[in-house]
């Protein structure tokens, strides 16, 4: 009897440590593709970021920020412009990178958007490359999940987002020139 006892109570060991690993097993692999999303995410805004804040000659963000001219990313909100000519608005030379909030396919079907990155030449090029630097953002009920912050004038530009995963992710850039000159 007391061996049926002992073997009981730890068959219900066994089973509890074994049942606690596979619930943790699966909440764990549930939040990984997020996680890992936002982790791409991330490295893929800090690489572009540093590149493009490092080579600008002019950084302007929130409503005056000038855009690109139609293609992928279009039609959303401007949150950063920067120009590698001191004023492409002048001069037309150089060319123009815009980070913007827009719909993740033109027809806004399935109501998600992304934080783009384009490049276009000049004024009012259209843009030559157009990236999703952080897809899938959800459309939030107030505000933007993502904040732009830059110093004045602008030499270290700053984007904060939310991931998909509910991590706040920061990327921070500092430009090589002297902006504005």
């Amino acid at each position: 009897m007391i061996e049926l006892l002992v073997s009981t109570t730890i068959a219900a060991l066994v089973t509890v440590a074994i049942l606690a690993w596979t619930i943790i097993g699966f909440k764990t692999s549930a939040a990984l593709p997020k996680r890992s999303r936002d982790n791409n995410s991330s490295l893929l805004l800090n690489t572009y970021l540093t590149r493009d804040v490092a080579a600008a000659a002019l950084i302007t963000t929130g409503a005056g920020a000038p855009d690109c001219t139609g293609g992928r990313g279009s039609g959303g909100t401007v949150l950063a412009s920067m120009s590698t000519s001191g004023n492409v608005a002048v001069d037309g030379a150089g060319t123009r990178t815009v980070y913007s909030i827009a719909p993740n396919d033109p027809a806004n079907t399935d109501h998600s958007m992304s934080l783009w990155r384009r490049a276009c030449p000049g004024v009012a090029g259209s843009p030559t490359e157009s990236t999703a630097v952080v897809s899938s953002l959800s459309v939030p009920a107030a505000g933007w999940p993502t904040t732009v912050t830059c110093d004045n004038p602008c030499r270290q530009l700053q984007f904060t987002f939310r991931g998909v995963s509910g991590v706040l992710i920061s990327a921070t850039a500092t430009t090589r020139l002297e902006v504005g000159r």
